[in-house]
């Protein structure tokens, strides 16, 4: 064999993500079928690993039985990492994972390790650095990775075929190959492994500090946005098109300080491509991951969690900048969709939906014109002065991936008749709804990730906010309670659940995710539980994931199955989980005067100088916690009983303002600062006082919502 490296191409452009319930039926179905033997997957809680479980490939998970026995048998691993939506995991599964010739070689001759990359974010880390590495920037999944016992890789890349075709080494003749120049050629082999492994480690050491930021860092991140915003067709690159969720919150915050008439651009062709065309589900709401195309016109089926979640308070917040109605709306329509299709009866959300049913990709949503006409009779024709639909199609098998006429839609905002027409519309997607429900569907994710269901839990408490829908409040609040007294054991938090069962380990998103969350649902209804249990995780996430510099960590202190603890600190699928960490942090300072947090933050955005400095559009979330420490400050407190403070709070929640905390009560309350000393004044109308406040310095106490208005109009005006 050829010791030369072997490019692979990426077949998963950056994080992309596939998710079904399909591979839960056949997990469950593997239980009742007594002659399939299994292997050491089944006793797992992924549905990922189950689907994987009655492959002829005696699979084990990452733990110390396997990698004990690649040590005990000098045997090289072959650490296979993918998803549960991943479509390209599914075909290599089929081509190569149940083929027996396949498994039998790879259980003679290797062990072989399968991992959930949702489960096992920190190996993930490492690894796809690996790929990366050795494809000189490729990756994506399903992940492969060759490596000795002592878990450094030699070889790595994506999706092979069984067989030899399109240019690619078929996996058949890839194991064989790698198998023989471990056995032959072991000295080479291992200073590949040394070199490889060494390129990782230097990769996910955090870069050394660079002195103190300023910030202008933020102002350099946002123009080298601009400078690769796609203005033809909105979105970034000009390739396929992801939604970027950490991008387009930076890009708004600007706009509200500056009025930039560019970033105006920008905003409004992406924000509107990507709710007009493929990339939203016209149907059932919610966005799909990514679409293929520079036009947002076709999507890679699969719906994340994280996706939705994420874009939901960006929406929300555009609305209240641009005032414009289909942003509402595709908020809205997104949490319904999270609601109705991916809420677990135990309180949390689902991970994500697959792209495939009936083994083909976005079969569940794609129409016929002949299937619509029967769907819509007489009323298809007024549908398709609003929606893009042909005998044609814009899609495989004379099918349409459903998208919206931008020009119609833009219209509907000064039509005097647009209530009409959108309530007739929305009927319309009803009776389509309807139509398309009994096909076979995506299968499911059922697993519970932690971290993510925090960022859920931040879009149904906005949700609230901005809409005042208590169908939010009720599902933000059950969340809450969810991870709360579910996700929370012996003084951690747990990292997934599934049907009654938890994964292992302790990772970064879910402290920062869930703390910066909690703070949102705190700033929705009050409790000071959910601000306390924000700042407990605010604080174990520094003491976990932090070392004395104030660099974070993916995973925790001593983890001995690494050969790197991998820091992170860019932005990718969402935003880096560390400037999340800080921003709650930040933001729970801010409400309690946590001097001990803002040190942290302070000690960790040094930390992050180097890396920042070298890539400011890479850590977008990373300069938005900077700018927040430049920027006034904006405080609310509000005293009285709840209906009377609800009018108050109204007014906060239908401003956008860059930065501000809220704290309310029905009296003051010492345990949180800036409700400290903070009474109902006599006077007040309807029982409730509200406190304006920049920086610790307040304006007189409004007595009445009149005077609370104009107080947050003219501070809004002044920012």
């Amino acid at each position: 064999m050829a010791n030369d490296k072997l490019v692979i191409d990426s077949r998963a452009e950056e994080n992309a993500a596939d998710t079904t319930p399909e591979q839960q039926n056949v997990a469950d179905q593997v239980w009742f079928d007594k002659n399939v033997k299994l292997n050491h997957l089944k006793d797992e809680s992924s549905p990922y690993l189950l689907s994987h479980a009655d492959n002829p490939v005696n699979w084990y998970p990452w733990g110390d039985e396997a990698l004990a026995r690649a040590k005990a048998e000098d045997k090289p691993i072959f650490l296979s990492i993918g998803y549960a939506s991943c479509h390209w995991c599914h075909v290599m599964e089929h081509e190569s994972f149940e083929d027996d010739s396949v498994a039998a070689f790879l259980n003679e001759n290797f062990i072989a390790i399968k991992v959930d990359r949702e489960q096992r974010p920190d190996l993930d880390q490492i690894y796809m650095t690996a790929v990366q590495a050795f494809t000189r920037g490729g990756g994506g999944w399903p992940m492969s990775v060759f490596m000795t016992p002592d878990l450094k890789p030699f070889f790595a890349g994506t999706y092979f075929p069984r067989d030899d075709k399109y240019g690619r080494p078929g996996f058949l003749s890839l194991v064989n190959n790698l198998f023989r120049a471990y056995r032959d050629n072991r000295n080479d082999l291992n200073k590949q492994a040394d070199a490889l492994s060494k390129a990782v480690i230097q990769r996910l050491r955090p870069l050394a500090a660079q002195g103190e930021l300023e910030r202008g860092i933020f102002e350099k991140a946002i123009e080298q946005s601009l400078g690769r915003t796609d203005f033809t067709n909105g979105g970034f690159g000009s390739g396929t098109k992801f939604p970027h969720a950490a991008e387009l919150n930076a890009l708004l915050r600007q706009y509200r300080l500056t009025g930039n008439a560019r970033i105006k651009k920008a905003l409004d062709l992406t924000l509107t491509a990507m709710i007009n065309r493929g990339l939203f589900d016209q149907i059932g709401g919610g966005f799909h991951r990514y679409t293929v195309d520079p036009k947002w016109a076709v999507p890679h089926f699969e719906k994340m969690l994280y996706d939705n979640s994420l874009l939901v308070p960006v929406y929300l917040d555009a609305y209240l900048v641009f005032k414009k109605y289909d942003y509402l709306d595709a908020a809205v329509r997104t949490l319904d969709f999270m609601l109705l299709e991916m809420s677990d009866p135990a309180g949390g959300y689902y991970s994500a939906l697959d792209a495939d049913s009936e083994h083909e990709e976005g079969k569940f949503y794609v129409w016929k014109k002949s299937d619509i006409d029967a769907a819509l009779g007489k009323d298809a024709e007024f549908y398709y002065k609003y929606y893009h639909v042909t005998d044609a199609g814009n899609f495989e098998h004379l099918t349409n991936v459903m998208a919206r006429k931008d020009a119609a839609f833009a219209e509907l905002e000064s039509d005097s008749d647009a209530e009409n027409i959108r309530t007739r519309l929305a009927a319309m997607n009803k009776t389509l709804f309807t139509v398309r429900a009994p096909r076979e569907r995506p299968l499911t994710d059922d697993k519970i990730v932690t971290g993510w269901n925090g960022m859920a839990l931040t879009a149904f408490s906005r949700g609230y906010q901005v809409t005042g829908e208590k169908r939010f409040l009720i599902a933000a609040t059950r969340l809450g309670r969810f991870l709360k007294d579910t996700m929370f054991a012996d003084g951690k938090l747990r990292h997934t659940y599934r049907r009654g069962g938890f994964s292992r380990g302790q990772f970064l998103e879910d402290y920062g995710y869930v703390a910066n969350g909690m703070v949102d649902l705190y700033e929705t209804d009050a409790n000071y539980e959910w601000l306390e249990f924000a700042t407990d995780l605010a604080r174990d996430g520094f003491s976990m994931f932090s070392d004395t510099n104030g660099a974070l960590y993916l995973s925790p202190k001593g983890e001995s199955d690494h050969i790197v603890r991998p820091s992170d600190v860019y932005d990718g699928s969402y935003p880096a989980p560390g400037s999340y960490l800080m921003l709650a942090a930040q933001r729970i300072a801010a409400l309690n005067d946590d001097k001990q947090l803002a040190e942290h933050v302070e000690r960790s955005l040094k930390a992050l100088s180097g890396a920042i400095k070298r890539s400011p559009v890479g850590m977008l979330s990373a300069a938005l916690v900077l700018n927040n420490q430049y920027i006034s400050r904006v405080e609310f407190a509000v005293v009285g009983n709840a209906p009377a403070r609800a009018d108050f709070l109204n007014v906060i929640y239908s401003s956008y303002l860059p930065y501000r905390v809220i704290a309310a009560s029905d009296k003051a309350d010492d345990r949180v600062a800036l409700l400290k000393g903070r009474h109902v004044i006599s006077g007040s109308e309807n029982g409730a006082t509200g406190y304006v406040c920049q920086n610790y310095v307040c304006k007189l106490p409004a007595p009445g919502v009149e005077e609370f208005a104009k107080q947050v109009a003219a501070l809004s005006a002044a920012l």
